[in-house]
C-alpha cells in the first residue's frame, strides 16, 4: 500500500478549506489530516497532526502566513509549505 501525502490546510475562510479538502480528497494518495482557521493555531495544529504538506494562507488573522513560516523554519519543522495568496485588482 501506498503512503498517503498527509495534508493540513491553514486559512482563515471555512469555505476554501471545505473546498480544498473536497478536492483533494478526489486525489487517491491525499488524506487532509487537518485545518486551521488562525496562524496561531497552525503550529500546535500541525505538530499534533504531523502532516507531510502545509497549505498556508499568507493573510490569516492573529499571526500572517510569513510569521508561522518564520515559526517552523525556527524550530526545524520538517513539512513541505505551499502558500496562498490572493490578489485584489
Amino acid at each position: 500500500m501506498k503512503h498517503k501525502i498527509r495534508i493540513h490546510l491553514a486559512d482563515d475562510h471555512q469555505v476554501l478549506i471545505d473546498g480544498l479538502t473536497n478536492l483533494l480528497q478526489t486525489v487517491e494518495n491525499f488524506e487532509v489530516v487537518g485545518n486551521s482557521l488562525d496562524g496561531t493555531t497552525v503550529y500546535n495544529d500541525i505538530l499534533q497532526n504531523n502532516p507531510d504538506i502545509l497549505i498556508l494562507d499568507i493573510s490569516m488573522p492573529k499571526k500572517d502566513g510569513i510569521e508561522v513560516v518564520k515559526e517552523l523554519l525556527q524550530k526545524d519543522f520538517q513539512c513541505k509549505i505551499i502558500i496562498l495568496s490572493s490578489t485584489m485588482i
